[in-house]
């Protein structure tokens, strides 16, 4: 009897459900465990090659965006048995510059946390509750941003209609349930990015920056 091939959906339902990455990695100054993409990748290898599958970086890519830079990680999922791909992108912002890291470094902080962020995807590693996890993906986890103070805003600045705070809403909610997260804290996140209480509250001139943390929390 000719044993069936499992198809690359099949084969990554079965690695997402034998992977196993716990947090090897402790950080001293903040006091709790993490895991980096190495542990993950580390984890993948017999399970990879048990399913005969391979896992790898497709693209590396940094773009400008709201004056900020972004790296970009593609991970891909290949099938030995056939043609099929199966591609996840991560994020992760780069700072300009970062006391006591040169250039290089930096920019493969942030590859590294794009990564992450994309294997996690890919093989449904649950991050929420790493202390080293924010969705904004900068590398540093815990490190305070230093940023420039913004101008005061006028109080009279307008918001964004009852229909389209609605639309986050729903937006937050369906993610929210999609990731299994639905304790309220994807929210949260989302409203303190944005620096408001309420999603009402969002003003006109934030409609972009929101897209674009939705982006983020969708994996686009």
């Amino acid at each position: 009897m000719v044993e069936k091939k499992q198809s690359i959906y099949e084969k990554l339902a079965n690695i997402q459900n034998e992977l196993k990455a716990p947090k090897n990695q402790y950080n001293s100054f903040g006091k709790y465990n993490y895991r980096n993409a190495e542990d993950i990748e580390e984890a993948l290898k017999p399970i990879c090659l048990k399913y005969r599958a391979t896992c790898l970086i497709s693209e590396v890519t940094t773009e400008e965006l709201a004056s900020e830079l972004i790296t970009k990680v593609t991970v891909s999922l290949m099938d030995w048995d056939g043609d099929n791909v199966i591609t996840v992108t991560g994020r992760a912002r780069e700072e300009r510059t970062k006391k006591g890291m040169d250039a290089s470094q930096v920019s493969g902080g942030a590859q590294s946390y794009a990564t992450k962020y994309a294997l996690s995807q890919m093989f449904l590693i649950d991050d929420s509750k790493d202390a080293d996890t924010d969705a904004d993906y900068i590398q540093s986890g815990r490190a305070p941003q230093t940023k420039k103070q913004a101008p005061a805003k006028k109080q009279d600045e307008p918001v964004i209609s009852v229909e389209e705070a609605n639309r986050y809403l729903k937006e937050i909610a369906t993610i929210a349930e999609a990731k299994g997260i639905e304790d309220g804290s994807i929210a949260k996140w989302f409203l303190q990015h944005l620096k408001v209480a309420d999603y009402k509250q969002i003003k006109q001139s934030q409609v972009e920056q929101a897209e674009m943390l939705l982006g983020k929390l969708k994996g686009n």
